[in-house]
């Protein structure tokens, strides 16, 4: 029987055997735990990646959208005209006269003396706004106070407000009953109706006054109409040119500017600078080198993970897809001013972004944000579209026409290649068939050439932040990106370090459990040898005093 004492009668520390002995063996398990341990780094290492490169992808997304980047400065000469532009406006100059402004209805009462005493015997008033008509019942107890809480708290009020004036002009009519319509423009007018039979409160001037009439805003751009006016039901007109907000607050004319502002394209540019950079500074944390520790990123030498910037940073150095030297103005992000030093980090140089956005504004917009537009060097062949999934690049578009001049057959193949494959032709349009780069490709053949077979050139066109975010975009794909795929890769790794550990511990248990086994065997051994040398040692002494009597 164990004693669950170590070392009681053999006075061996046999607990510090065992853990000697288990510390021993436990070398290959703590080779794994310490495995698991860089696994656990490397997956907090690639959330954080993950995390910054996703804030690359925002910042992309921002630079490629035409419409985020585009802005419109507008400005007013008339201080009581204001204008307001979004980046669908065209710069230019505009000459606005406004006429009138939009108004609201609103008709004051005659007035009575007393707003508390009732107004008569029972009845009924009734008023339309616009094309709705409201009757409302009084009874021989209702007071002016009365008849306006009836009208604002009515559920079924169609945009009229009740109030009362106190003015006294000398008949002692102090309290008048003023009605206002919530909303401007000719179609929102009050009208006092003739089945009204609260007495005094009936159509006409002598119990109404029109203090002001609803109406329309009338405004005349750049002389036009010639004659008469454009009219709208409010001050703030949105309709009239596009993309442009006119709120007038007064009658006159002003000079409406129109100008490109570059300010949303630099700032989108710098903050994608911004952003890209960190993103270097981030992946050089995990992949890279620090000579003062002399340790290496828990990424350092994984080319899946070193490689994420490779093809986002050639987008800077390299053609944009389907541009063409010649035939636009520019064809490559280093022409506006973006470069990438010998570090691998990315300048932006404003001096010359702002010339070459002076130079030509749609073409820094087109270099940044062109997706699923193109362009053919012949008039003969019209673009139509792309796919998504269409390569973007330079093809070559041949095609026979039959003795009428239709098409009879055509093929794509990439510039400068001879791989030429079928294409699908539907009368004159014609599409990239799947399975090439070409696929959805869509052109339109508008002048036929009877009998020949012709060779054109067709471009789909694909910016520089339209790119890159479409590669960004794939590599945080959360099926197949680089990131799935890379953790996907690590809990697998993990699971069968989990495993092997587990399998490792319950050994070494067993192990330590068989160990202390043995020790408790030997310590119950040497009890029973102590118990039975007492027994002897008693025998011998009761023995001696036997012999000695």
């Amino acid at each position: 029987m164990a004693t669950g004492m170590s070392g009681v009668f053999s006075t061996i520390d046999t607990d510090t055997l065992v853990s000697a002995a288990i510390t021993k063996a436990s070398g290959p398990l703590n080779m794994l735990k310490s495995s698991q341990s860089l696994w656990e780094l490397k997956q907090t290492a690639l959330e954080a990646i993950k995390s910054s490169f996703s804030t690359l992808q925002t910042a992309a997304n921002e630079l490629r959208s035409a419409s985020n980047i585009r802005a419109v400065a507008a400005s007013s000469s008339n201080d009581s005209i204001d204008v307001s532009a979004t980046s669908t406006a065209v710069a230019g100059i505009h000459q606005l006269v406004v006429n009138q402004l939009a108004n609201s209805e609103r008709q004051v009462h005659a007035g009575v003396a007393d707003s508390t005493a009732a107004l008569g015997a029972a009845g009924q008033f009734v008023y339309t706004y616009g094309t709705e008509t409201r009757t409302l019942q009084t009874t021989d107890t209702t007071t002016l106070e009365d008849l306006r809480d009836l009208i604002n708290e009515d559920g079924a009020n169609p945009g009229v407000s009740a109030s009362i004036l106190e003015y006294d002009s000398g008949n002692g009519l102090k309290y008048h009953l003023v009605l206002s319509g919530q909303d401007t423009g000719a179609e929102h007018a009050i009208t006092l109706e003739a089945a009204t039979t609260v007495a005094g409160f009936g159509p006409g001037e002598a119990n109404w006054t029109r203090t002001q009439a609803a109406q329309n805003a009338q405004v005349r751009i750049d002389s036009y109409p010639a004659s008469g006016w454009i009219e709208r039901s409010t001050n703030s007109i949105d309709d009239v040119v596009s993309g442009v907000t006119f709120d007038i607050q007064a009658t006159g004319t002003a000079t409406i500017s129109l100008t490109r502002s570059n300010e949303s394209i630099k700032k989108a540019l710098n903050t994608y600078v911004s952003v890209m950079n960190s993103f270097i500074e981030t992946l050089d944390q995990y992949t890279g080198y620090d000579a003062d520790s002399k340790k290496g990123g828990v990424f350092q030498g994984d080319l899946t993970i070193t490689n994420l910037i490779q093809d986002i940073r050639s987008a800077i150095t390299e053609p944009a897809a389907g541009f063409k030297t010649g035939s636009n103005a520019f064809t490559v992000a280093t022409q506006i001013g973006l470069s990438v030093d010998k570090d691998g980090k990315v300048s932006l140089d404003q001096d010359v972004l702002t010339a070459a956005l002076s130079s030509n504004y749609e073409a820094v917009v087109s270099l940044l944000t062109a997706s699923g537009s193109g362009v053919t060097d012949s008039a003969d062949v019209q673009f139509g579209s792309v796919l998504s999934s269409t390569v973007a690049g330079t093809y070559q578009l041949k095609i026979t026409y039959d003795v009428d001049g239709n098409v009879a057959s055509a093929w794509f193949a990439q510039a400068g290649s001879t791989d030429w494959r079928s294409a699908t032709v539907s009368g004159n349009e014609i599409t990239g068939a799947s399975g090439g780069p070409e696929a959805g490709l869509n052109v339109t053949a508008t002048a036929g050439h009877a009998g020949q077979t012709l060779t054109y050139e067709v471009r789909a066109m694909k910016g520089f932040a339209a790119a890159s975010y479409e590669k960004i975009t794939a590599k945080l794909d959360m099926t197949t990106g680089v990131f799935a795929v890379k953790a996907d890769q690590m809990d697998t790794a993990m699971a069968d370090l989990d495993k092997q550990i587990e399998r490792m511990q319950a050994r070494l248990d067993a192990k330590e459990e068989t160990l202390k086994a043995q020790y408790a065997r030997m310590e119950e051994t040497l009890a029973r040898l102590d118990s039975m040398k007492t027994a002897y040692e008693a025998l011998l002494t009761t023995t001696k005093n036997d012999d000695d009597n």
